[in-house]
């Protein structure tokens, strides 16, 4: 794999990630953002009016950046596509037809 390729791969796995957690957090993630919240409540002696508000603020956030993710992921799914394209060319140019179909019989599974 070149390293362009790698880097796209790694790049859209990355943004998968992000997606897929955001979209279900662990108990630890969630124990996290309680916990933070927790603290800010206690360290500056929030009152439960303020805690609701930056729950909400939070809550706010979290959307707002799944909704990035999304988009990032939306935005680079077409140039991900060409390239792994363009790598499976490069890929099939390589091989003889013997291992083009071996090849092809093993993308098939």
């Amino acid at each position: 794999m070149s390293r362009s390729a790698a880097l796209w791969f790694g790049l859209a796995a990355l943004f998968a990630g992000l997606l897929i957690g955001r979209m279900f957090p662990s108990g630890a993630e969630l124990a996290r953002e309680d916990s933070y919240l927790q603290r800010l409540a206690d360290e500056l002696s929030l009152s439960p009016a303020q805690i609701a508000q930056v729950e909400a603020l939070l809550r706010d956030e979290d959307r707002a950046v799944q909704l990035l993710v999304e988009r990032a992921r939306e935005d680079l799914a077409g140039p991900v596509a060409e390239h792994r394209q363009r790598t499976e060319d490069s890929l099939r140019a390589v091989l003889e037809s013997e291992q083009l179909q071996l090849y092809d019989d093993l993308v098939q599974r």
